[in-house]
């Protein structure tokens, strides 16, 4: 058996001229930091960006874009409990 990343999806909807955006994020570590695949819809045949946060960062970001209109395919309940390390992403 293989140890596979486990990662919520997060496709956040495009709008005001931006484009859609898949982000997988990992499980955060014991220091609060996750670990970000990024893709738009102007490139998702290219390899993901990458990025390293802390979550308290990335929620503040996703809230920010919920708050301006863009549509999430999960609950901002979902990824707050993500992000803190409780629900999915303690199994």
């Amino acid at each position: 058996m293989t140890d596979t990343t486990r990662e919520l999806p997060l496709l956040m909807g495009g709008g005001h001229g931006e484009p859609e955006r898949l982000l997988l994020i990992g499980v955060p570590d014991e220091h609060g930091r996750v670990q970000v695949r990024i893709w738009t819809s102007s490139d998702w045949s290219l390899p993901p960006r990458m990025r390293d946060e802390t979550s308290g960062e990335l929620l503040e970001s996703i809230e920010s874009m919920s708050r301006a209109g863009h549509s999430l395919n999960q609950s901002l309940t979902t990824v707050r409990q993500w992000l803190h390390g409780v629900g999915m992403a303690a199994r």
